[in-house]
């Protein structure tokens, strides 16, 4: 913990304390972040998806608990700033604001003027999945460690892909979660799971 949120001699700490503290902890893991993307390894296939899902919706959002500033650098190194329409991610030091609170999300889904059952959620945690529900969009679950498949499936998202290096394959997956048909994996690894509960 940085020294100026570190307890004074009689144990008390002012709100001034925390908050400039609280400041500098962002700003620091800020700096991390934005450090790291130098050598940051993307995912399989991630830019290609971002490429392709670009060219067949009309808006692209990225939401993360990950600083705004280290996602808009690590899109302009990777030349991906024009295929993202926005990004919702962290700007403050307020904890409240990061998933699992829907903030990010409902922040992306207003400023986009997009409905939240128009919408489809693309996440790597079950987190993501579950605010993803509390919100009321659908959710593809990137199960890209073992036993992830089988917590999405029980959390009942929307649909699970175990990678994303097909793009092609997983926009047809985001095409059969539109028009709730069922869509049947070949040799990909990608797996379709039903809604429970479909809307009318």
């Amino acid at each position: 913990m940085p020294d100026s949120v570190r307890s004074r001699a009689d144990g008390c700490l002012t709100c001034a304390d925390v908050f400039v503290g609280t400041h500098n902890v962002n700003a620091a893991f800020t700096a991390h972040e934005v450090e790291a993307i130098a050598t940051a390894k993307p995912t399989p296939g991630a830019h290609s998806l971002i490429r392709a899902w670009s060219r067949r919706v009309n808006h692209l959002a990225i939401v993360s608990n990950n600083s705004k500033t280290a996602i808009e650098v690590y899109l302009d190194l990777h030349g991906l700033r024009p295929y993202v329409t926005y990004v919702s991610a962290r700007t403050s030091s307020d904890p409240a604001l990061l998933k699992p609170s829907s903030y990010l999300i409902v922040k992306a889904l207003a400023t986009l003027n997009v409905a939240a059952d128009a919408a489809v959620f693309l996440g790597d945690s079950e987190t993501d999945i579950e605010v993803a529900q509390a919100v009321g969009t659908r959710s593809i679950g990137y199960a890209n460690k073992d036993g992830k498949v089988q917590k999405f499936a029980k959390l009942n998202a929307t649909a699970v892909v175990a990678r994303v290096f097909l793009s092609a394959n997983l926009i047809a997956v985001t095409a059969a979660t539109d028009s709730r048909q069922a869509w049947r994996p070949g040799q990909d690894q990608l797996s379709y799971i039903p809604e429970r509960h479909p809307r009318s």
